[in-house]
């Protein structure tokens, strides 16, 4: 069996299994096989065939990679209540340590608790910061500058 023949049944074969494996790794080894049997061609020894096989396959897997990053780079943005966190809201019922207020933030209003112990009362109208949550309660600190 010629030479060239290897390559493109080895080219087949990694392309179709391709389809059925995560990633890209069998792609770059079947488009090496592809050059490698072009290369046979032209009658070179197999030794350089086989060179051809693995610096092709080393640069489109190279290539596949940093494709591959671009196209699935998966960029998650918060949602739900998560989204609050870092968000600004003003006071609409007055948050001390002992009783939990109000915070409107977004247009709706969150049951809101200080996030720290130092602060006693936060007053209705000043700016705060969500900092995180506890259950359903938004943990606030004053913001630096008031809008």
């Amino acid at each position: 069996m010629s030479a060239w023949i290897v390559w493109f049944i080895v080219a087949v074969v990694c392309i179709i299994l391709e389809i059925f494996t995560p990633g890209f790794y069998l792609m770059s080894f079947g488009i090496g096989a592809l050059f490698a049997g072009l290369v046979s061609f032209s009658r070179v020894h197999l030794v350089v065939q086989i060179i051809v096989f693995i610096i092709v396959s080393f640069l489109v897997f190279l290539w596949l990679k940093r494709y591959s990053k671009r196209m699935f780079d998966v960029t998650t943005d918060k949602t739900n209540v998560y989204a609050l966190i870092g968000r600004k809201g003003v006071v609409s019922r007055v948050i001390t340590q002992n009783k939990r207020g109000y915070v409107k933030v977004g247009g709706e209003e969150w049951p809101a608790i200080p996030s720290s112990e130092s602060v006693e009362e936060i007053k209705v109208g000043e700016t705060v910061i969500v900092q995180s949550l506890d259950g359903n309660k938004l943990l606030v600190a004053l913001s630096d500058k008031e809008e």
